[in-house]
């Protein structure tokens, strides 16, 4: 927007179905022969998965994203992460905007979900057992979120997943 540079900017990134990571971002505005800027190029590097390698502003961040993946089977809540945290809701919710531009609930059922899919891809657990790792109450309640995010069911989304 600024048509200047970004350098290696950190971004976690979500994706609906794909994952949590940590990236390093550089944009480029690409202007034309009379400077106005047609584009954008850029690149985005992921970096090491510690939470100690990211930069300081950046550390307290991570270590709740790190809280939220160790406990998600235990069914953490967002009040949880806020106490663990040691802030407030609004705080967190404060935080997790800034960063991530989504509110800790939604986060935290884009990492359920996240954690869904590598397990329906990559291991034999059954709904129960898969509900359960991603801290549903029960397989239906597992089954309603999966539909609710992606349109098809747990077993449906094994079925293509495996080719």
């Amino acid at each position: 927007e600024t048509g200047q540079p970004m350098r290696r900017k950190i971004e976690l990134l979500t994706s609906r179905h794909g994952g949590i990571e940590w990236r390093s971002t550089t944009k480029l505005p690409l202007r034309d022969s009379e400077e106005r800027i047609i584009g954008t190029t850029g690149i985005s590097r992921p970096l090491p998965d510690s939470v100690e390698s990211l930069p300081g502003p950046y550390r307290a961040f991570g270590e709740i994203v790190e809280l939220a993946r160790k406990h998600l089977s235990e069914r953490i809540s967002v009040a949880d992460i806020a106490r663990e945290s040691g802030m407030s809701i609004a705080t967190l919710e404060r935080r997790f905007k800034e960063h991530i531009q989504v509110s800790p609930s939604s986060f935290l059922s884009q990492l359920r979900i996240s954690r869904a899919c590598d397990l329906l891809r990559d291991t034999p657990l059954n709904m129960t057992e898969i509900a359960i790792e991603c801290g549903y109450e029960s397989p239906a309640a597992f089954s309603r979120a999966f539909r609710r995010e992606t349109n098809e069911s747990p077993s449906g989304y094994r079925a293509s997943s495996r080719g």
